[in-house]
């Protein structure tokens, strides 16, 4: 009588860990689903901003050509690199 005591002891015991262990695991990953669409939400609208910025810039640019005729993205790199080196005037 004992054995069997025992073993259902431990049956039930066993059961009872796996279906925590499921609860668990299944909490976990809804809570990743949730974090993995926050994140496709939020790169969608970043992205979304960064395509806009990037076509108008590019209108910009076209519509306001220069006078010397340099590209718009050269001379804000040359102003960046200049201000890296530490030059307190800009070009």
């Amino acid at each position: 009588m004992g054995a069997a005591a025992l073993t259902v002891i431990l049956v039930s015991t066993g059961y009872a860990g796996s279906d925590l262990y499921n609860l668990r695991l299944a909490r976990r990953q809804e809570r990743l689903a949730r974090v993995n669409r926050q994140l496709a939400a939020l790169h969608g609208a970043f992205l979304a901003l960064t395509e806009a910025d990037s076509r108008l810039f590019a209108a910009s640019t076209e519509r306001h050509p220069r006078a010397d005729g340099r590209s718009p993205r050269r001379c804000a790199r040359e102003r960046f690199d200049a201000l890296k080196r530490g030059r307190t005037r800009l070009l």
